[in-house]
């Protein structure tokens, strides 16, 4: 077992070295540019029929100091919310990131990882590698400006219980307009970065409305929006 564990130690160590060798770690993690792609979830957080959930899509460009504050600015796609509704918007966030950087040279990454794979019995090769990675933590908060292409369903609906009638949405105005806010969690492989993005949404501009027929509906409708996210993040 331990001629085992020496050997995936070598394998570790060589893996180790030739990533390096194809660049090193930027001087600062707080200090670079970077850019993310992601795909998601976004949904209302009320239990509606209408305005349910869709698909998000996300390219995003961010720029940070050294002292970790930073902006984040990109291109959301929302498909799928509700039947001929397709949301566009740039969220304009700024960011702050929590967790300071992680200065350990590439030898003392690896080891962390040997010593922790070696004494410990019950620990995994890959629990071993993790130690060897950075995760960070990031708040974020702004707006997202955006527009919203396509109509709202409008159809004839029939049930036992209210017979014939028309129901479906309004759009009040195509101009849409969120307050977001939001927690990123990355874990970071070289210059590559795994991240989740789970955000609040709240729709400023209202921009949707019940429409019935019906004499008395109590189907509110909320303004505010879920999503999470996940994707890679490559820094420069």
């Amino acid at each position: 077992m331990k001629k085992f564990k020496l050997g995936v130690l070598f394998l570790l160590t060589t893996t180790s070295h030739l990533v390096m060798a194809q660049g090193s770690y930027p001087k600062s993690f707080k200090g670079y540019t970077d850019v993310s792609a992601s795909i998601g979830l976004y949904t209302n957080t009320a239990s509606n029929d209408v305005l349910n959930s869709g698909q998000l899509y996300s390219l995003n460009l961010g720029l940070f100091a050294d002292n970790g504050i930073g902006f984040r600015g990109g291109i959301d796609y929302i498909d799928g919310l509700d039947d001929g509704i397709k949301i566009y918007s740039v969220p304009l966030h700024f960011a702050w990131r929590m967790i300071g950087e992680d200065t350990r040279t590439t030898m003392q990454r690896i080891g962390t990882a040997t010593e922790t794979y070696i004494s410990d019995r019950n620990q995994t090769f890959f629990g071993a590698l993790l130690t060897m990675l950075s995760i960070k933590a990031e708040l974020t908060a702004g707006i997202s400006p955006g527009y919203i292409d396509g109509n709202p369903y409008y159809v004839k609906t029939i049930d036992s219980y209210n017979g014939e009638y028309w129901d479906g949405l309004e759009l009040k105005n195509k101009f849409y307009l969120t307050a977001d806010a939001g927690l990123r969690l990355s874990l970071r492989i070289w210059r590559i970065m795994i991240y989740t993005d789970p955000q609040f949404h709240y729709n400023i501009t209202d921009n949707f409305k019940r429409k019935t027929t019906l004499a008395y509906d109590d189907r509110k409708l909320i303004p505010s929006y879920f999503s999470i996210t996940g994707g890679l993040c490559f820094i420069f």
